[in-house]
């Protein structure tokens, strides 16, 4: 017997192939699955009792919360160590990500 809880960002049904290719391509995704297939695969190992709680509504208060200290960084100088055009990459992706959790793209 055991448990396993994991908490990852996964794919959902409502992003376009592009959005989800981009994502993928983005954070060095190569088998990003939606919460089904994932406990597919577990069953498939032989996993009994597979659940899934979803948790989405939260994904959107993380990458909101993500993008407002981004923001905050980007306000006074930037610390060493901390690429500016890295920020702004990270802000732009981040508002991309709050607005494409409303339309179901991301699970978790």
């Amino acid at each position: 017997g055991g448990v396993l809880i994991f908490s990852d960002i996964m794919a959902s049904d409502g992003g376009t192939k592009a959005e989800l290719e981009t994502f993928t391509s983005t954070n060095k995704v190569q088998d990003w699955l939606t919460p089904e297939q994932n406990m597919e695969c577990l069953r498939e190992v032989g996993w009994r009792r597979v659940t899934y709680v979803d948790l989405t509504a939260n994904i959107k208060i993380s990458f909101q919360q993500m993008l407002k200290k981004v923001k905050g960084l980007l306000s006074r100088n930037t610390p060493k160590g901390i690429n500016r055009k890295t920020l702004e990459v990270y802000k732009t992706n981040l508002a991309k990500r709050i607005e494409q959790v409303d339309r179901n793209v991301f699970s978790w």
